[in-house]
């Protein structure tokens, strides 16, 4: 069977390839195509046949622009009613300026109606679905020819892979959504066209692909996270010194692992400052002054702003990769297992350590930062309050005291972290590989 991958966004590569891998080890052909982005080999599939998508020399830049805010504009018309304050005014940061300015001039003389009814979405949404299939997709999907259509990341702003439903339809070839991280379905656009099938990881993703997105309940399968499947090998933990060695740190430093999110910008200096306040916190708290190292991680897309002092106690990793080698999973998976308890505001970090069985602590700024515009107000991180695994404190300062609880007596929160492992990462059970999962599927489909 020849199954051919779309990607829409150069980060999916580390989100599908393990997927990739296992199609691929069950002796089927695996086609890749990146939409946008360097058509690179792919280091864990070397199997994989990358086909380059032909430039088309009709395909204009303003009409190219003009399907990009169509889709963009019907998107936040659809989901902006269920958005948080927070996630709409970051969605209206992909518009054009005059658009965001027209929006915000609307539902500043409260006229929201004129947005918020059926009719304003569903001529959004027409006008967004009449721009045509870029010629290199459609010529694509006939040079490649496969029996079956992967597609993701799908409900990225300006992705165009979705476009591919209605081509392969005609040619009578399934095709298969996949969705790669845990926001995706809260806090990305929506589906202007519906892949046959929709794989997700869990329960609560696919009641969030039913009522937020409106997909038929049989077509939506929970199979679990495959990004995240190199964290259950244990054998390939790194040492506690191979790990500590990589930051400039002594073999028997205990610390705790700030994990910072993507976005900084917060009115309170932003998270810089929280990390600087948080090394201050450990080492003037009583029960942590001997253990006080804080390891700072940067996101990978914010790493230049931590380059300063932060503190005698604080250290910054080198500006990290996605963990998409082999080398970048090895140190994240180190740093997660090792460290005393994983910090931060919202981060999909949290998941990773939870996988790791390393303690989780969240900061709500509360009383430092509006309540509607810390990221813990956006949807998807309900998910983790939820399960009651993440201890929740309002700022630096109270996370020593939690830290210490931890260190002397070990986490309260122990079974909420496995139970939130076992269905919301891994509902196919905890030794089943979800990428071999989805793969299985996939081949089955097709």
């Amino acid at each position: 069977m020849r199954v051919w991958f779309v990607l829409g966004a150069p980060m999916a590569r580390r989100f599908v390839e393990p997927v990739m891998a296992a199609v691929a080890e069950a002796g089927h052909e695996v086609v890749v195509t990146m939409v946008t982005g360097p058509a690179e080999p792919f280091s864990d599939v070397p199997s994989a046949r990358v086909h380059a998508l032909a430039r088309d020399p009709t395909d204009a830049v303003a009409a190219v622009r003009g399907a990009e805010v169509a889709r963009t504009f019907a998107s936040y018309l659809a989901l902006r009613a269920r958005w948080e304050p927070l996630m709409r005014s970051r969605w209206l940061e992909y518009f054009p300026a005059y658009l965001g300015r027209v929006v915000r001039l609307v539902d500043r003389l409260r006229l929201s109606w004129s947005l918020d009814n059926g009719l304003s979405r569903r001529l959004a949404a027409g006008l967004a679905r009449s721009f045509p299939t870029p010629r290199p997709l459609r010529d694509g999907l006939a040079d490649v020819a496969p029996d079956v259509v992967v597609l993701t990341p799908m409900i990225y702003p300006g992705t165009r892979e979705l476009d591919l439903v209605a081509d392969a339809r005609a040619r009578a070839i399934p095709t298969i959504g996949l969705v790669l991280s845990w926001d995706n379905l809260t806090s990305k656009a929506t589906f202007l066209r519906q892949p046959d099938l929709l794989l997700v990881w869990n329960e609560k993703q696919r009641t969030e692909a039913i009522d937020w997105h409106g997909f038929p309940p049989a077509r939506v399968e929970a199979l679990g996270a495959p990004v995240f499947d190199h964290l259950f090998d244990r054998v390939a933990v790194p040492a506690r010194g191979e790990t500590l060695l990589s930051i400039g740190l002594d073999s028997d430093v205990a610390y705790v692992l700030y994990g910072v999110s993507s976005r900084l910008g917060l009115d309170v200096g932003g998270e810089v400052d929280i990390a600087r306040r948080l090394g201050g916190a450990l080492r003037d708290h009583e029960a942590t002054r001997s253990k006080a190292t804080l390891v700072v991680r940067p996101h990978p897309r914010n790493a230049a702003a931590f380059d300063q002092d932060l503190g005698a106690n604080v250290v910054v990793t080198a500006a990290p990769d996605f963990p998409s080698t082999d080398a970048a999973r090895r140190q994240l998976h180190g740093l997660l297992v090792h460290a005393d308890a994983v910090i931060g505001l919202n981060t999909s970090l949290f998941i990773e350590a939870a996988i790791a069985g390393t303690p989780v602590v969240a900061m709500s700024l509360q009383g430092e930062v509006s309540p509607t515009q810390m990221p813990s107000s956006l949807t998807h991180f309900d998910h983790l309050r939820n399960a009651g695994f993440v201890h929740i404190v309002p700022g630096p300062s109270d996370v020593a005291a939690v830290v210490a609880t931890i260190r002397g007596s070990g986490d309260s929160h122990e079974d909420q972290r496995r139970s939130f492992v076992e269905s919301f990462v891994r509902p196919g059970g905890l030794a089943q590989s979800a990428a071999t999962l989805v793969a299985e599927r996939i081949l089955s489909f097709g």
